[in-house]
């Protein structure tokens, strides 16, 4: 497990693969650049996690990740076919002043939220 994992400003490249990782508390990705095929699939998010102003590629998949308390994803850019597919998000999440592309998010349990998307600007 990786506690306060800190990913601020990184690049990953295609391809990198995070399937079934666990990270702890208070990590981030903020204002990284996530390229194509990357791959969240099943990754366990401890406390607070934030993904503020990323940029996201297309084929990257959050696809049944749990993210166990707070996930911010304000100001984040999406490209297309991005997916949260049957993702659990416990705690808030926001999407606010999220862009890009709307993604996928079929079968997703928004536990802690009421409306993550308040303040989003996605394009269909």
């Amino acid at each position: 497990m990786l506690s306060g994992a800190k990913f601020t400003f990184a690049r990953l490249e295609q391809g990198v693969d995070f399937t079934e990782a666990s990270f702890g508390f208070a990590g981030a990705f903020s204002g990284a650049r996530i390229g194509e095929d990357v791959s969240f699939r099943k990754v366990r998010f401890g406390e607070s996690f934030a993904f503020e102003g990323v940029s996201i590629g297309s084929r990257t998949r959050f696809d049944a990740a749990r993210f166990a308390d707070e996930a911010r994803f304000g100001g984040a850019v999406f490209d297309g076919d991005v997916s949260f597919n049957d993702a659990i998000f416990e705690g808030s999440v926001s999407f606010h002043s999220a862009a890009g592309k709307r993604p996928s998010f079929v079968g997703t349990d928004f536990r802690g939220s009421n409306n993550p998307f308040v303040g989003s600007e996605f394009s269909q």
